[in-house]
């Protein structure tokens, strides 16, 4: 669908310190930590998660592009800071936050999710995620929008998953919005509790009610993929050899997945996925293609160390992947991720900062061409990444 013939030409850095209509706009903070990121439906409103400097994390965004932002105004009892963020696929001022609520025994996950239908502008708490643990360490890792659907009384659903931040495996995954209590999907993993890293609705999740998750054993990190409705096991995918390739749940620090545009889990040539992880220590932490229960390592670098975030633009067999780095703040892109062996090319100018580079994507990629990148540490910010047709 989409052709990258050429480089990624340069990096447009957007000072952060120029929020029109911020307090900071006189700044000389040169450090802005951008912790996650999400890229709305319309390609042009952006959500950011940064601290600047050695301030608490905020929520930010931007109605153009990324090309400035404005800070969200947080209700008074959101409990700062924030730890992850999500857009809706459909509704670009859907926004979604997960805070730092503490964890009580059986009462709730660390974190409650707050969501906006205004944009940032006005907030609303969802009711606590259960937490079926005894421990407290439970924290909430990821979160993901659904797509609009008819006959939910909010609408549509949300996607929570956990871990465990401490040295038990007694992650879960949550769903809410077909009524006013989130539902444990615990009956649709062949293994579970896992400590899970990430999950993603399907592009496709009104017609095959799917959602993807990474999640890890003792020992090893595996791909599920589960029907939501029924529910039930569509795939469960060892991501690399056991004991030996595979991060446990005390190694792997991160995990992110990307979709093509067409991934379709009900057909056996469009369950498609790509998952990538950073680890501490290193456990092979790279990008791996996952087609039906067919894994390979796509190889990004041979001095690879750990990889923050991916992103796939486009669909099955003509589109490109992106990868950026955990420990430099290098992006890497292959228009070829579909084979074996896929050429790997780095951006002829990297986003500045030192480490942690999370990636978003325009839908509309194909007119705009451009990727974005928010880093940490020194002289870390956002930063646009256009390139070439």
């Amino acid at each position: 669908m989409y052709k990258l013939a050429g480089t990624i030409l340069l990096v447009v850095i957007v000072v952060i310190g120029l929020f029109c209509g911020s307090v900071i706009s006189s700044s000389k903070c040169s450090e802005w930590n951008v912790t996650d990121m999400a890229v709305g439906p319309d390609g042009k409103t952006v959500y950011i998660i940064a601290a600047k400097c050695t301030s608490s994390p905020g929520v930010y965004k931007s109605t153009d592009g990324g090309s400035s932002f404005v800070p969200c105004t947080m209700p008074s009892d959101f409990a700062a800071p924030p730890q992850a963020i999500a857009v809706a696929p459909d509704n670009a001022n859907l926004v979604a936050v997960v805070d730092s609520t503490p964890a009580e025994v059986g009462v709730n996950q660390g974190g409650t999710v707050w969501v906006s239908k205004t944009g940032g502008e006005e907030w609303e708490a969802f009711p606590l995620v259960p937490n079926d643990s005894a421990k407290t360490s439970t924290v909430i890792s990821d979160i993901a929008i659904g797509p609009s659907r008819i006959g939910m009384m909010y609408g549509r659903n949300y996607l929570v998953c956990s871990r465990d931040s401490v040295g038990g495996v007694t992650g879960r995954v949550h769903t809410f919005g077909s009524g006013d209590v989130w539902e444990d999907l615990a009956i649709g993993f062949p293994v579970y509790p896992m400590d899970f890293t990430s999950c993603r609705f399907s592009p496709g999740f009104v017609r095959d009610r799917c959602i993807v998750t990474v999640g890890s054993t003792a020992v090893d990190t595996f791909q599920d993929i589960v029907n939501m409705d029924i529910p039930a096991s569509v795939t469960h995918v060892l991501l690399a050899t056991p004991g030996v390739d595979s991060p446990g749940d005390m190694q792997i620090v991160t995990s992110d997945i990307a979709l093509p545009a067409d991934f379709n889990p009900t057909s056996a040539g469009g369950q498609v996925s790509f998952v990538a992880w950073d680890g501490n220590p290193y456990t092979n932490d790279d990008v791996y293609r996952v087609n039906g229960t067919v894994v390979t390592k796509l190889k990004v670098r041979k001095d690879i160390a750990g990889i923050r975030s991916i992103v796939c633009a486009g669909t099955i067999g003509s589109g490109k992947l992106f990868a950026g780095m955990q420990e430099k703040t290098k992006v890497y892109y292959t228009t070829d991720p579909w084979s074996a062996s896929p050429a790997w090319k780095s951006a002829s100018v990297r986003p500045k900062g030192e480490r942690g580079v999370v990636l978003g994507i325009a839908p509309n990629i194909a007119t705009t061409y451009a990727c974005f990148a928010g880093t940490s540490g020194v002289k870390s910010g956002f930063f646009i990444i256009p390139f070439t047709d």
